[in-house]
């Protein structure tokens, strides 16, 4: 796996880029551009309730 990017902490010193919040980033962006393009290609479609 490639190596983890520098650490990022809060002012808290909590750290913030955590490899489940980076996957858990990827996952949501990567579910917003599958939902939108849905949308292009059916317009009647309709997102989940749980979508932003």
């Amino acid at each position: 796996r490639s190596p983890s990017p520098e650490p990022i902490y809060n002012s808290e010193g909590k750290r913030l880029n955590t490899r489940e919040y980076r996957t858990r980033k990827k996952i949501e962006e990567e579910r917003h551009s599958l939902i939108t393009e849905m949308v292009g290609l059916n317009p009647d479609f309709k997102p989940p309730a749980d979508y932003k």
